[in-house]
Order: structure tokens, then C-alpha cells, then sequence
């Protein structure tokens, strides 16, 4: 059986390499009670989308609030609890566009990006689906 990470995060905009991650949760599909959340500020030259605002629900007060923490530190936060989970592969709606965001924040943060490169898209499996 395979056991995959569940992923979901919140970000400024939509292209990975402009905008932060504001959000990111998780959970081990395993086990289901092994879950991730965590809130940060955006990097300093990130982009803000009002439109990415709307969807996501945060305000810009909440994504430049100083006393949150970074979004280097929430990403190393994520990659350390992930470290304890089986099969790593990332499950998700679109969860490419996570990845993606995951990734350029790790890379930012000059951390290991030690995650599967490969995913599950949840919306892809449904369309199959309902088209079969």
C-alpha cells in the first residue's frame, strides 16, 4: 500500500519564484492525526496578488505581520516534520503549484529539497473518474 504526504498551502501570488507562502498543512495519509500547520510572514521581496488575497482568506496585515515567523523557518519546520514520514511523495488538488512554492522556499532558505519530485493530483484522479 502506499502512503503519501497531503499537502496544501497558501501563497501571495501564483507563480512560485515571486510570491511567499503564507500557510502551509499537511498531514500523513497514514496517519491521519500526524498533521502540519504553520503561518508565516512573507519574504521581503515577495509579490502580493490582492486577487490571491480574496482566495486564500489572509490579509496583508496578516502575511506582513513582524512577529510571525519567516517563511525560511516555517518551510524548515515543514521539511522536518516530513523527515518522519514514510513515503513523501506529495498528494494534493493541483499540488504541483505546492510543490513548486515548496521547493523555491527551500531553495531560498538554502535548505535540502528531499521531497519526491513526482505527485498526486487529487483533481486529476476525480476527472478520470467521473470520465471512465
Amino acid at each position: 500500500m502506499y502512503y503519501m504526504l497531503v499537502v496544501d498551502i497558501e501563497a501571495s501570488g501564483t507563480e512560485y519564484n515571486k510570491p511567499s507562502i503564507v500557510s502551509i498543512g499537511a498531514l500523513d495519509f497514514e496517519n491521519p492525526e500526524n498533521r502540519f500547520y504553520e503561518e508565516c510572514k512573507i519574504w521581503s521581496e515577495a509579490h502580493i496578488m490582492d486577487e490571491a488575497l480574496e482566495v486564500n482568506g489572509f490579509t496583508l496585515e496578516e502575511i506582513t505581520d513582524p512577529s510571525k515567523q519567516t517563511e525560511a523557518v516555517a518551510v524548515a519546520k515543514f521539511l522536518e516534520w516530513s523527515q518522519h514520514i514514510a513515503d513523501r511523495t506529495l498528494l494534493g488538488q493541483n499540488v504541483s503549484f505546492d510543490r513548486d512554492f515548496l521547493r523555491a522556499a527551500a531553495s531560498r532558505a538554502h535548505l535540502d529539497w528531499t521531497l519526491a519530485y513526482r505527485t498526486v493530483d487529487t483533481h486529476s484522479l476525480c476527472w478520470m473518474h467521473i470520465i471512465k
